[in-house]
């Protein structure tokens, strides 16, 4: 592995692993306000986030078809270059299935979808790149470069929607009640002539 190569491989893993905590962080967060995924959906993709990343850093899935094929002859099915590109496909078709069973619930939250949608172009591009390209070409480069920037893009999309939902207010059912804010006094009330007259001095 070259030093560019091992670079983007670093940066690919640590956002990765930053997306996964953001996701965590999206789980706890989701019974005090509203979330994007539901909390069980949230903690999984926490989960698989994490573990991606440590494939990626220890490149886990290179070794595994790299075995396969040298130990059992194992080869990949039609224009796919290595064994080890069918993990990652099926990585892919995994968040593509978990994406569109989200969809109605992803589509109130539009720049999330968005942000989401742009990081999977950009991973399918690097995961086609890799796929049906040859090594220690151009398209190495590539594939490195996309799948770097669509693992950032993806850390920074989760991150920014769970650090947007602790911007927002409080719902109305979460705040006590004597810290709600309290209407004003209507004119000629007891409440308003209480007020205009001043404390009173016992």
């Amino acid at each position: 592995m070259g030093v560019a190569s091992a670079g983007s491989n670093i940066i690919t893993s640590t956002a990765l692993a930053l997306a996964g905590v953001f996701a965590l962080a999206m789980a706890l967060r989701a019974r005090a306000l509203p979330q994007p995924l539901p909390p069980a959906m949230a903690s999984l993709a926490s989960v698989a986030l994490v573990v991606l990343a440590v494939d990626e850093g220890l490149e886990v899935h290179d070794r595994a078809g790299r075995w396969l094929y040298n130990e059992h002859g194992v080869v990949a099915p039609g224009p796919v270059n290595h064994v080890d590109d069918l993990f990652v496909l099926g990585y892919m078709a995994a968040g593509a299935v978990g994406f569109v069973a989200l969809l109605p619930r992803l589509a109130r939250y539009p720049w999330f979808v968005a942000g989401l949608l742009a990081a999977g172009a950009l991973f399918a591009a690097g995961t086609a790149f890799d796929a049906l390209g040859t090594n220690g070409t151009w398209t190495e480069g590539v594939e490195e470069t996309a799948e770097a920037t669509g693992a950032v893009a993806l850390a920074v999309t989760i991150g920014g929607q769970a650090m947007a939902r602790a911007r927002v207010r409080p719902r109305a059912d979460s705040v006590r009640p004597e810290a709600r804010e309290q209407p004003p006094p209507i004119a000629g009330s007891i409440d308003a002539a209480q007020n205009d007259a001043g404390p009173v001095i016992s």
